[in-house]
């Protein structure tokens, strides 16, 4: 979810999104508000924010799926994977409300 709305939102590569420190600041809130379902859950979370987002990022010649989607003129599953999410949150009481935000940009943007 959160390299996807980010690479959706910028339409960069991995290897953009990697020279981009503003999109990291992003990706990490979005995984930041996401963890918050696993430790609601208590899920264990074995790899840090910083350590998924440089595993990520690492495939430098990549590029997000949902990004080569769009430009490839195909259909995003952005809006039932943010769904997903909404119905989590909401049966979890939590907010994901920077998700949100740059979910909500992404989708006026795809229409």
């Amino acid at each position: 979810m959160a390299f996807n709305l980010i690479a959706l939102e910028t339409e960069k590569s991995n290897a953009e999104l990697k020279k981009d420190k503003n999109d990291q600041k992003k990706i990490f809130k979005i995984l930041c508000e996401g963890d918050n379902i696993l430790k609601k859950n208590k899920i264990k979370i074995f790899q840090s924010v910083s350590s998924r987002i440089n595993q990520t990022l690492s495939s430098t010649k990549h590029t997000l799926s949902m990004l080569t989607a769009y430009k490839n003129g195909k259909k995003i599953e952005i809006e039932n994977l943010w769904k997903s999410f909404e119905n989590l949150i909401n049966i979890l009481n939590l907010k994901m409300n920077f998700t949100k935000e740059i979910f909500l940009k992404v989708k006026k943007k795809l229409k």
